[in-house]
């Protein structure tokens, strides 16, 4: 999915490489838990979100290495905050657009 991609930096801040997520198949549990750990409902501030992320950051791999296959655990260290931020929020988007997206059953009845 060329849209949604997340950059490693090297030492001098230049793009090493570039990772395109792997969104075809990404499980429920996995947007729950992201979810759970963003809970932009009650964000009030991006200093919010971003804590949330410092305190998770065992569980955001987990989700980024499911979703991003090619990062490694090291490069993770290497993505800038500005882009995962805004990325992980993209997956969540992504996910619910595909659930809305799934065509209903004609013969279900409203």
């Amino acid at each position: 999915m060329k849209d949604l991609t997340i950059n490693v930096y090297g030492e001098n801040d230049e793009v090493v490489k570039t990772v395109e997520a792997k969104l075809i198949d990404i499980k429920f549990g996995t947007i729950r838990k992201l979810m759970s750990i963003l809970d932009i409902d009650n964000a009030e501030t991006s200093f919010d979100i971003l804590n949330r992320v410092y305190e998770s950051w065992e569980d955001i791999c987990e989700i980024l290495t499911k979703v991003f296959p090619d990062l490694t655990e090291e490069e993770m260290d290497n993505v800038n905050l500005s882009e995962l931020v805004p990325t992980l929020l993209k997956v969540i988007k992504f996910s619910f657009a595909k659930i809305t997206g799934i065509p209903g059953d004609e013969n279900e009845k409203n």
